[in-house]
């Protein structure tokens, strides 16, 4: 329902009269901490560069519903260590030693004899609902910028 409201509400005519450089801010504060484009951002989530922005459904898909369909090097893993503590990201390293994961907020390392158990969580680190505290002509902002190639983060 969503993802129909949205798509109903981003037509080409509303997105061609978008302020793309609002867009670009929001980009940045909203993307950008955990996604790449451009060369620029995070390493948490997929590198939005080279990806299908130029596709609405696409968007939609992965913005409205980021756990719908998550890549397997982005999978989330839960460790549970040997004191109780559990931690939730993305594995970046592993050696026969340590397993680094990135969390939402920070790199960790942990020894593998502290890895008491690990599993795999179908929930995307990507929070749902991101969309829901921007304005509708935020969002249209947001999502010009988006799917305009010729724009980078500056």
């Amino acid at each position: 329902i969503e993802i129909r409201r949205r798509k109903n509400q981003l037509t080409a005519v509303m997105l061609a009269n978008a302020d793309r450089d609002n867009g670009q801010r929001l980009c940045v504060k909203a993307c950008l901490t955990c996604h790449r484009l451009g060369g620029q951002g995070g390493a948490i989530g997929p590198d939005l560069t080279g990806s299908q922005r130029d596709n609405l459904d696409y968007l939609l898909s992965n913005i409205v519903d980021p756990s719908a369909e998550i890549d397997r090097a982005f999978c989330t893993t839960v460790m549970e260590t040997e004191s109780g503590r559990t931690i939730s990201g993305i594995v970046v390293e592993e050696t026969a030693a340590t397993t680094t994961l990135q969390t939402a907020t920070e790199r960790m390392t942990l020894s593998n004899n502290e890895i008491a158990a690990r599993s795999f969580s179908e929930k995307s680190l990507m929070p749902e609902g991101i969309l829901n505290d921007m304005s509708d002509a935020a969002v249209r902002d947001l999502f010009a910028y988006l799917m305009t190639y010729a724009q980078e983060p500056k």
